[in-house]
């Protein structure tokens, strides 16, 4: 093996590694390299060479397929399975000419050819344009790490201080309730109406930290889901309850449809899913509208959905619409389509039960949420079946 360290523009230009039993060849190819500002790294048969592809990664290797021992193909092939060197362009050199060896290399994971006699305009070519999609793919891989740690980061703090801040926004909400309670029995009514809509703020807030808490467990499969045999129209009774004020002060009839078997759910985390549906489908009904719920049976479990008369959600967000800070992106365009995190609570909760979750909606009429509970449930066997999201 010979290897050019020293040459100045050799980094910029980037590093080969040129595999070639010809030493005359080698050389000859070695030497062009170098006079072109590479960096040349060389071996005379495949096993030195994927010795040094272990310590070192080239951004090209020039590869002739008639080697001693192990052959062309092989070394590609193992350069290719290997995740190290998998991105690594291999261009094979080769006299052969006949189809099938073309068709051998490509299924190696070659990425480009060049034949013998070697034309070395041609090779200087492949090899740049080689070299460069190789460090294109390093920056970007680099820039893909940083991002990715950067987001673990963002969600370990935003996870954080959601938790930290159910401390004191419990303490808030405590020394409200006395306040209340104060100016109740001394009939301050203005007084009282502030300090209730006070009370509504910290305890949407307080809820809006409890809802991130719990989307970290339920991504990281740490949620433990309390079973128990679960009329579905006594959950939704709950949820319609917790509602029933903010649709009531928008004229929003809330209708109820149909009957479904029990199944075995978690009851308060059913309850905080049928919450959430509602709300948002309140949240973007007209006023004096309907909201209707559907409660049915379906193979297997039971199916409700919650349809409203709202404006509908554009198709390019259906799958969307459960992905946290999917907000961002709506915000971008001037609307919302849901309320924050909810949702994505929704889908994490009903997938956690073994159950589906979809959306069908058009723009100008309404939107319609679904999903769906196994009669088993996912902690008695039933298989997880992966989201269904923008469908029926």
């Amino acid at each position: 093996m010979t290897d050019d360290r020293k040459a100045p523009e050799a980094k910029a230009a980037g590093t080969i590694l040129v595999v070639e039993d010809d030493e005359r060849a080698r050389e000859l190819v070695c030497d062009i390299l170098r006079a072109e500002g590479y960096r040349v790294m060389s071996a005379a048969n495949g096993r030195v060479a994927l010795d040094i592809l272990a310590r070192e990664k080239p951004d090209a290797v020039l590869l002739d397929i008639m080697l001693p021992g192990m052959d062309g193909f092989e070394v590609c092939r193992r350069i290719k399975q290997d995740r190290a060197t998998a991105s690594i362009p291999v261009i094979l050199l080769t006299a052969l000419s006949q189809r099938d060896y073309v068709i051998r290399g490509i299924s190696a994971g070659a990425d480009e050819f060049v034949s013998k006699p070697i034309d070395m305009d041609e090779l200087l070519l492949r090899v740049r344009n080689a070299v460069r999609m190789h460090q294109l793919y390093v920056q970007l891989d680099r820039q893909y790490t940083r991002l990715k740690a950067a987001e673990e980061w963002r969600e370990q703090l935003f996870r954080m201080l959601a938790h930290d801040l159910k401390v004191p926004l419990a303490g808030v909400l405590g020394n409200l309730e006395l306040l209340i309670e104060e100016c109740r029995g001394k009939g301050q009514s203005e007084e009282l109406e502030c300090l209730a809509d006070a009370r509504e703020a910290a305890l949407r807030a307080l809820q809006m930290a409890d809802t991130v808490v719990d989307i970290g467990r339920l991504e990281e499969g740490n949620f433990p889901l309390k079973y128990s045999s679960c009329r579905l129209p006594e959950i939704l009774r709950e949820a319609i309850q917790a509602v029933r004020a903010t649709a009531d002060s928008r004229g929003i009839a809330i209708v109820v449809e149909g009957r479904c078997r029990d199944v075995p759910c978690d009851h308060n985390l059913i309850v905080r899913v049928l919450t959430n549906l509602l709300d948002n489908a309140i949240a973007y009904s007209p006023a004096g509208s309907r909201v209707v719920v559907r409660l049915q049976d379906e193979a297997g479990g039971a199916r409700i959905e919650i349809q409203d008369e709202g404006p509908g959600i554009p198709p390019e967000f259906h799958e969307k619409i459960f992905e946290k800070f999917t907000q961002v992106e709506a915000y971008a365009r001037g609307r919302r389509y849901s309320k924050g995190l909810g949702l994505n609570f929704c889908k994490l909760a009903v997938e956690a039960h073994g159950g589906r979750i979809g959306l069908r909606s058009r723009l100008g009429q309404g939107s319609t949420f679904w999903f769906t509970l196994p009669e088993r449930g996912a902690a008695g066997g039933a298989g997880r079946e992966k989201s269904h999201v923008g469908g029926n």
